[in-house]
């Protein structure tokens, strides 16, 4: 399922995506772009968070009207699949 074949489509929809930092960490750490080691990303990662859920304007937050899907277990497949079946398309 390829998630930009349906753009257009899904612009009257909120998602909101998360995964635990663990896996956020093991992403970008796999992505092999840093020399931070696995658990000094983790902690930039939380850091961030931290930083921009407490932002006075702009702070990181789900809109109440978003479906929150955790990403940690799942494909980008998998994800595409879920935003699709919320669409019904």
């Amino acid at each position: 399922v390829n998630c930009q074949n349906h753009q257009k489509q899904i612009k009257e929809y909120k998602f909101y995506l998360d995964a635990s930092a663990d896996v956020r960490a093991l992403r970008r750490f796999n992505q092999g772009v840093s020399d931070l080691s696995l658990e000094e990303i983790k902690i930039s990662i939380l850091k961030r968070d931290e930083i921009d859920k407490n932002k006075k304007v702009g702070a990181l937050k789900i809109a109440e009207d978003a479906t929150y899907i955790d990403t940690s277990l799942l494909t980008i497949d998998e994800v595409c699949e879920i935003i699709i079946g919320k669409i019904h398309l």
